[in-house]
């Protein structure tokens, strides 16, 4: 994935394979990416779909000045308890991918 977009259309991709076959291997299989792809840019899937408010306030990706983990840590790093708390709580309801143990979440 080269931005953000195409971050999140990979999530949401990943998401609907794993709701469809009920395994994330099997959704980083036929999506042909590996595990920690999904899991090292989660936070920016993360926070776009929980709150696109605080997502627009961080400010866009610097393509000639961070990588997309350095922009993912951003993110992480922009995810305070409520917005921790609806994340839980849309993993909880199928809503994100049950994803665990990335920085602060």
């Amino acid at each position: 994935a080269v931005g953000v977009q195409q971050v999140v259309k990979r999530y949401k991709k990943a998401l609907k394979l794993y709701q469809k076959y009920g395994s994330m291997a099997k959704a980083y299989g036929y999506l042909n990416v590996d595990r920690n792809t999904i899991v090292n840019t989660a936070p920016i899937a993360e926070l776009f779909l929980a709150d696109s408010n605080k997502f627009e306030q961080i400010g866009a990706l610097k393509p000639s000045k961070e990588t997309l983990r350095q922009f993912a840590a951003r993110c992480a790093d922009a995810i305070d308890e409520s917005i921790k708390m609806k994340i839980d709580a849309m993993k909880e309801m199928g809503h994100l991918l049950p994803i665990s143990g990335q920085g602060k979440h």
